[in-house]
């Protein structure tokens, strides 16, 4: 059975602006509540505080982004490249063992075509990820153990979403994005499939959803313990998405 490798690389220093524009956009903010984008990108680029304005354009914001993010590429670089063999280094420790055992926790076979995830290292506020193409992105300062952390979350999320077309079909040309239910879904099982002794033992970071959704009350108890439970009391993983699936899509109005 085929097991991915991951391979970790330079983010496109393009790519790297066009995120801190989106993630300080007062329009993008308006609309996705998930996260704080906006107040971590301040924190990570602390000039940037104050200059945002919400009469803006893309342009102008995107001209006052544009030589923060250069600043970074050509100061950090070294620091940068460091990151990258520091991830790799312990990627290639963990790697077999870890994705083979969560391809065993979604029962899952690997499909072909899908022989790497990758990883992007650059300087960004927040980590996103694309579940069609295998890619995911992360940020150089961070310490090796919150980019394990966070990239482990992140390639959950590919599984689940590969599990998923194969129970249901996606035939979608972009992936779920928020407040779609199968990016809630794909978030909410962080908690419960990245926390079985088979993951810790190989990965032992400790994985936590959302803190939102552990704040969220439905009927008395948070929404998180609700997934977590489903899991624990799962009669298959089909068993356990589906009833997952439509407990958030039940309450996605409280989750919001």
């Amino acid at each position: 059975m085929l097991t991915p490798k991951i391979a970790v690389r330079k983010m496109d220093q393009e790519l790297n602006i066009k995120l801190i524009f989106k993630y300080i956009n007062p329009e993008f903010n308006k609309k996705n509540k998930s996260r704080p984008f906006a107040e971590r990108t301040y924190l990570l680029y602390p000039e940037l505080r104050g200059k945002i304005l919400d009469s803006m354009d893309d342009e102008e914001i995107y001209k006052v982004v544009k030589p923060s993010v250069e600043r970074v590429y050509l100061e950090k670089e070294l620091d940068i490249e460091r990151k990258i063999i520091q991830l790799q280094e312990a990627f290639d420790i963990i790697q077999d063992e870890l994705i083979s055992n969560l391809l065993c926790t979604f029962e899952l076979k690997w499909p072909e075509e899908y022989k790497r995830f990758t990883c992007y290292v650059g300087c960004i506020s927040s980590f996103p990820r694309n579940v069609m193409t295998k890619e995911f992105f992360v940020s150089y300062e961070k310490d090796i153990d919150m980019l394990m952390m966070a990239s482990i979350h992140e390639i959950n999320h590919f599984l689940l979403f590969e599990k998923w077309k194969q129970m249901h079909g996606y035939d979608r040309k972009n992936e779920p994005l928020y407040p779609d239910t199968l990016w809630f879904l794909e978030e909410m099982v962080v908690d419960p499939t990245l926390n079985i002794p088979c993951i810790q033992n190989v990965a032992p970071y400790p994985q936590k959803a959302y803190e939102q959704f552990y704040e969220r009350m439905i009927d008395g108890i948070p929404a998180e313990n609700h997934i977590i439970n489903m899991f624990i009391n799962r009669t298959s993983i089909e068993n356990f998405l589906n009833t997952a699936y439509d407990f958030i899509d039940k309450n996605k109005s409280i989750l919001l």
